[in-house]
């Protein structure tokens, strides 16, 4: 990410950034690891047990069942799932610090435990008003604080916002539709379309969504 700030002229502003200001660090209390989430501990919100994400890190067949697991989250209304060893962190939004001439869908930077974080809008990215405006899609209610999810790892990483606390999925062959749905700019990044008790999920490539973001930056 920090090349393609530097590719859209925004790396100096996010470097003097991070010299003259006091970074409001977010407590340990309010984000959990993926891999807590996962062993079944509770966010700092008072969410549920039942709301942990997932038995598993791995996204891989269950190997008797049959079955795929995935934790999915909501962009705005869209239903999005990645595999549990794709994202690293969730979080309360923390303190976000725009930068200037920065594309509408860039909403600034972060600091989470002394990395910055650049945080993206993909409801505003993916244009969701007027893909839903011409392809409204079951379950299209919004409900749920938001929540910042960190995608990948390291220097590659990135967060999204999303609406409320992630869910464990578990996919079968016949969860299976149509990718169509999808909205036209998140089709590249679509590897499979799933119906799930009328709620329609993108199974998403977040490698080539990131990159994606990435080469756009670089053209403003």
């Amino acid at each position: 990410m920090a090349d393609a700030l530097a590719g859209a002229g925004l790396l100096p502003p996010v470097q003097a950034l991070m010299q003259g200001f006091v970074w409001d660090v977010p407590s340990p209390a309010q984000s959990l690891p993926v891999e807590a989430l996962d062993a079944g501990l509770e966010p700092s919100t008072g969410a549920s047990p039942a709301m942990a994400l997932g038995e598993s890190p791995l996204v891989a067949p269950l190997a008797e069942a049959g079955l795929w697991q995935r934790q999915g989250f909501k962009v705005g209304t869209l239903g999005l799932m990645i595999g549990y060893a794709d994202s690293s962190e969730l979080t309360e939004v923390p303190p976000l610090h725009p930068l200037p001439n920065a594309p509408a869908w860039l909403l600034g930077m972060a600091n989470l435990h002394g990395n910055t974080i650049v945080v993206f809008d993909l409801a505003n990215y993916l244009r969701l008003d007027l893909a839903h405006a011409s392809n409204p899609l079951p379950n299209t209610s919004i409900s749920g604080q938001q929540m910042l999810l960190i995608l990948s790892h390291g220097p590659d990483a990135a967060g999204v916002i999303i609406q409320g606390l992630p869910e464990r999925l578990r996919l079968s062959p016949e969860h299976q539709t149509a990718s169509e749905l999808a909205p036209e700019i998140l089709l590249p990044h679509v590897r499979g379309t799933f119906l799930i008790d009328e709620q329609i999920w993108f199974d998403l490539n977040h490698h080539s969504l990131l990159e994606a973001l990435e080469q756009e930056l670089q053209k403003h």
